[in-house]
């Protein structure tokens, strides 16, 4: 009856996180990676609602010939892309205002004539926004920049990206020739696509590895059938609980299922480990015998997990969250539920083989550990430190172009544009009047003589703002210097005005404008350099009655590294401090707890020693590794620690460290293997930051084994001896 009642809570759990998965929203928008409240963010959401989205699609052409002909069919193609379902917008030079005239009538012309195209393009040629955006006339290319309706699911914005190309592919008939995309939605799109790939590649190549590892070690097909439905309800259960809190599902969130199946075969092998050879009534005795560690396990992981809640970061917060339940979900099926399911199917095991192959190559580690504990010691630990100083090189950057290969079509599509064009990374100064209005001739020209400061900057190719507009405006009705302009006359040129341009930059109360800035840099540290240049020269100008503020994608961008920092120093103490505390607490030692933290510091140094040697960025993917790989991590030691404290006391130290080798060892040896491997798979990715948390995840489980083997033994076996003093009752 009770085995009945736990299946039945088992179904009942996998049907409804089944349901509450169909309603996961898939975004990967860069609003998802910031607070809601962070000052810039809520800013720039402000000046967004008010003068557009600075998240555009930019489309890239070249046309062999600039004539009548090719430009009739290209303005063709883009009116009917502008009747695609969710955009908002599509600016060309079919469609820029330029302002003309004379001092008798100034007006905005809105309408490219084709049928005097000749004369249009060289007017274009000279206009500060056509050639920087629309037009390179030397080269023949042209720009399309696509604003979409406010979207905020990746999906959607996939699929206005692929419903447009689908509409540009008409442009060859014109004799144009795609060049590539740019723009801060076409890094989410490709980052979608890359979270695709992982989900229909990396995650089935990691499952189907699990599959193979399993047979291997058991040769049994109902054991790989219980790991898949356990690790299939245990990544469930976290997918539901994105959809149940609306969370969104992104690239980090990408590590999930991989994480939930590691983990979980992790645990299931440790059951198997200690379950009989044919004879499937042994699981329930197995579960008793793992039962103590593999809880410890999960307490300890779930709060390795639980402490990335720390972070500023939502991904990285939720990632925390989710994983830390969908731990203990994996505990729970591994006790209480994966026996029962065992025992229905009767499976039967064939292991022995393997793992005395396994012991024989592990002999010359026991040997050498109790032969020269304290020579062991000393030589690991020095290791740690050698690896400890490369960890110091680690630097702290981002750049969501250089998380993808160098000839990868977004930087091919990048590239280009800064070559031909402008930088693509936008900040916004904002400015908000307190006192007078923006339309007085003093502080306009305060506002163009800053602009002409940021300017000189490097890595700033291009400053504009309503000042800009009105400047232009200015000059064809007066035909005199801006110098000369009053306030009055700003007034007055704004019920002649009948453009858009103008008050894409200052709202038509003239009470909040902004300049904007396109750099080049698409580094988050060096563009917060850049922003620091920026301010500096706003401090020195006299914008006296104006609150002003920076706001924009790169912005937030820089904002989104120094929170990276802060949280993932917060989540590495909380985890460190929270699983010490545990350990100390479960075996009720401080000994005991401080002694098995030694060897779990391994994993977190040799990590980011690693990332020093191979210049590995800290960003929002190895961000997740301490706190990750020490709870992962410390499972093993636990479950060896245990083995050797319990065999310590029967057998003495060295026959009970060597039967903890053989209980144990062979065990956490086998799923460390696992569990690299399937993190490794990661590097499938061309998204850098999945490729590197592979690779450094792995190289970091890799270093728990190996001093869960080597040091934590030899530490076992000094103390014996009389060096530490904690709480270990043994025999002689």
């Amino acid at each position: 009856m009770k085995n009945k009642f736990i299946i039945a809570i088992f179904i009942a759990v996998a049907l409804f996180s089944g349901f509450l998965a169909k309603d996961v929203i898939v975004s990967n928008i860069p609003a998802t990676y910031l607070p809601k409240d962070m000052p810039s963010n809520v800013l720039n959401a402000k000046l967004r609602k008010q003068f557009g989205s600075d998240e555009l699609f930019i489309f890239m052409f070249q046309l062999e010939e600039f004539s009548k002909e090719s430009l009739t069919k290209f303005q063709k193609v883009v009116d009917r892309a502008k009747r695609v379902k969710n955009v908002k917008e599509i600016r060309s030079i079919f469609d820029h205002e330029v302002i003309t005239g004379d001092a008798d009538a100034v007006y905005v012309k809105k309408e490219f004539n084709v049928d005097n195209f000749e004369a249009e393009l060289k007017e274009l040629q000279n206009d500060e926004v056509a050639k920087d955006l629309y037009l390179d006339y030397d080269n023949k290319i042209l720009s399309l920049v696509v604003e979409p309706t406010l979207i905020g699911e990746s999906l959607q914005r996939h699929e206005l990206k692929t419903q447009i190309e689908k509409e540009f592919q008409k442009l060859s008939d014109s004799g144009a020739t795609f060049l590539g995309t740019a723009g801060e939605l076409s890094v989410d799109t490709h980052q979608f696509e890359e979270m695709i790939n992982v989900l229909t590649l990396v995650v089935p190549l990691t499952s189907i590895f699990s599959m193979a590892v399993i047979f291997f070690l058991f040769r049994s097909i109902g054991s790989i059938v219980v790991l898949q439905i356990g690790s299939t309800v245990v990544t469930g259960v976290c997918i539901g609980l994105y959809g149940a809190f609306e969370l969104p599902y992104n690239m980090v969130s990408t590590m999930i299922p991989s994480l939930m199946m590691a983990i979980t075969i992790s645990f299931f092998i440790h059951l198997l480990n200690h379950s009989e050879e044919d004879d499937f009534n042994s699981y329930d005795e197995a579960a008793k015998k793992v039962f103590k560690p593999t809880m410890y396990s999960g307490i300890t992981t779930s709060i390795g997990l639980f402490a990335l809640a720390a972070s500023p970061i939502p991904p990285i917060r939720y990632i925390g969250l989710v994983g830390g339940v969908g731990v203990i979900t994996s505990v729970l099926f591994i006790l209480f539920v994966s026996p029962i399911l065992l025992r229905t199917f009767k499976v039967k095991l064939k292991k022995k083989s393997f793992n005395d192959m396994l012991m024989r190559k592990l002999d010359f580690l026991i040997s050498t550990v109790l032969n020269a504990p304290r020579k062991t010691a000393v030589f690991m630990l020095a290791t740690l430190c050698i690896f400890g100083f490369f960890g110091t090189y680690v630097e702290s950057e981002s750049s969501l172009y250089e998380f993808f290969p160098k000839d990868h079509a977004l930087n091919r599509g990048n590239n280009l544009f800064k070559k031909h064009f402008v930088g693509t990374t936008p900040i916004d100064i904002s400015l908000k009047v307190e006192e007078g209005s923006l339309l007085n001739a003093d502080r306009m020209r305060e506002i163009l003589n800053m602009q002409a400061e940021l300017e000189k900057l490097e890595d700033v190719t291009k400053v504009y703002s309503f000042a800009n507009v009105l400047r232009t405006f200015h000059k064809k009705f007066s035909l005199s210097s801006f110098d000369a302009a009053s306030s009055e006359m700003l007034e007055q040129y704004l019920f002649i005005y009948d453009g858009q341009d103008l008050y894409d930059f200052m709202d038509r109360d003239g009470t909040l404008g902004r300049v904007n800035l396109s750099l080049t840099e698409n580094r988050a540290n060096l563009i917060e350099k850049q922003i620091e240049k920026v301010e500096e020269i706003i401090k020195n100008t006299n914008l006296k009655g104006l609150k002003v503020a920076l706001a924009g994608s790169g912005k937030l961008f820089s904002d989104q590294e120094n929170l990276l920092i802060g949280g993932f120093t917060q989540g590495f103490v909380l985890s460190f401090g929270l699983v010490s505390l545990c350990l100390v607490l479960l075996f009720k030692s401080l000994g005991s707890g401080m002694l098995m933290m030694v060897p779990n510091l391994s994993p977190i140094i040799m990590s980011f020693g690693f990332m020093g040697i191979f210049n590995i960025w800290l960003d929002f993917g190895t961000a997740m590794i301490s706190s990750l790989t020490l709870g992962i991590a410390v499972d093993d030691t636990i479950h060896m620690f245990h083995s050797m404290k319990k065999n310590i006391e029967i057998h003495g130290v060295n026959d009970g460290i060597r039967m903890a080798y053989r209980e144990s060892g062979t065990s956490i040896t086998m799923t460390t293997f696992i569990l690299c491997t399937q993190f490794m798979l990661l590097m499938f990715s061309d998204f850098l930051p999945l490729k590197n948390f592979g690779f450094i995840t792995s190289i970091g489980l890799f270093s728990a084994l190996v001093f869960d083997l080597i040091l934590l033994p030899a530490l076992m076996k000094i103390n014996h001896e009389g060096f530490f003093n904690y709480k270990l009752k043994h025999q002689p």
